[in-house]
């Protein structure tokens, strides 16, 4: 990995990192691929991930795979409804920007104020257990 002379990194996934390669092993019920490792750490080591459109609505894998990681979680969208509305304060997970906003996202996530941060980021360690497919409760 290279270090940056100046300024944070920013990443941008579409569930691993790096080219694509088909000499992955599959072992012990999935891929063994060092790349899907660092994209987890990536993911655990960020403070805000980006939430896409892509080929579904952002209420996809990405939303959620951010959450479990307890990143708080960029929803760039101009139409969302988010799951869970009823039971979920979403403003307290989320921010929320509109595809028109994008140029601005520097100075709207730097206004965030750190309080703020880990208070989003605290609700995300209460909500992920919540979202996992792999608890019996999720599926009961």
């Amino acid at each position: 990995q290279e270090e940056m002379a100046s300024g944070p990194a920013i990443w941008v996934f579409n569930g691993s990192v790096g080219e694509e390669d088909s000499s992955r092993h599959w072992r012990h019920g999935g891929f063994d691929d060092s790349r899907d490792l660092l994209y987890r750490e990536i993911l655990w080591a960020s403070e805000f991930c980006f939430v896409l459109n892509g080929s579904s609505s952002v209420n996809n894998v990405r939303l959620v795979e951010t959450i479990m990681h307890g990143c708080i979680p960029v929803v760039v969208t101009d139409d969302f409804h988010p799951p869970f509305d009823r039971e979920l304060s979403w403003l307290d997970i989320a921010v929320f920007i509109r595809t028109r906003e994008m140029p601005l996202l520097p100075e709207i996530l730097a206004s965030i104020d750190p309080g703020t941060r880990q208070g989003k980021r605290r609700v995300l360690g209460q909500v992920a257990p919540h979202l996992d497919v792999r608890e019996e409760h999720f599926w009961n």
